[in-house]
C-alpha cells in the first residue's frame, strides 16, 4: 500500500519506461511553458499540476486558439470543463520532453493537435533547492507541428523551431 500512497496524494497518473517518466493529465509540479518562434508564435500556458489542470494557448498575429482542462468543485462535486487532452513525457535529465495536445472534435470535425518535442542536444536543465527557491527551469530548442482542423486555428506550424523555456518554483 505505501507504493500507491505517493502517486494517490499527488494526483499523479504515470508510468516509467527506460528511464523516462510519462506523465498523462496529471503531475506533481504545475509548469510554466513559453515558446517563441521568429515568426512571432507563441505557445504558452500552464502544464499540468495537482489537480490535473492545464491551460494553453497559441497565439499568432490575429489568431489564437486555446487548450485547457479545469477542474472545479461545487456543493461536494466536482466538474471538469476541458476542450482537449493532454500527454507530457518527461525527464529533464535524460534531456526527454514531448507535449501532445489533442482537441476534442466537435461539430463532426476533427479537433486540432499539437505536437512539441525538445531537440535533445539543446536541452539545459537546471534543480534549484535553497531556503530562497525550491524548483526547476529547463531551456530548449523545440520542434513544433500542429494540425488545425479549420481556418479559425492558427496555420500549420510543420517543423518550426521555438526557443521554449519551462519553469516550476514551490
Amino acid at each position: 500500500m505505501k507504493p500507491l500512497a505517493p502517486i494517490i496524494l499527488l494526483g499523479m497518473v504515470m508510468t516509467a519506461t527506460s528511464g523516462a517518466v510519462r506523465t498523462a493529465l496529471a503531475g506533481t509540479a504545475q509548469d510554466r511553458l513559453m515558446c517563441r518562434a521568429t515568426d512571432g508564435t507563441v505557445i504558452e500556458g500552464q502544464l499540468p499540476g495537482d489537480a490535473a489542470d492545464f491551460d494553453l494557448t497559441i497565439k499568432q498575429v490575429g489568431k489564437s486558439l486555446r487548450f485547457f482542462e479545469q477542474n472545479s468543485f461545487s456543493n461536494g462535486k466536482s466538474h471538469i470543463d476541458s476542450n482537449a487532452r493532454l500527454e507530457v513525457v518527461r525527464s529533464f535529465r535524460d534531456r526527454v520532453w514531448t507535449l501532445v495536445v489533442r482537441e476534442e472534435a466537435r461539430d463532426n470535425k476533427p479537433g486540432a493537435e499539437l505536437t512539441l518535442y525538445a531537440l535533445p542536444k539543446t536541452m539545459r536543465f537546471k534543480e534549484f533547492d535553497t531556503p530562497r527557491r525550491v524548483g526547476y527551469e529547463a531551456r530548449f530548442t523545440a520542434r513544433v507541428t500542429f494540425l488545425g482542423s479549420d481556418e479559425a486555428h492558427p496555420p500549420d506550424l510543420a517543423r518550426q523551431s521555438m526557443t521554449c523555456s519551462i519553469d516550476y518554483s514551490k
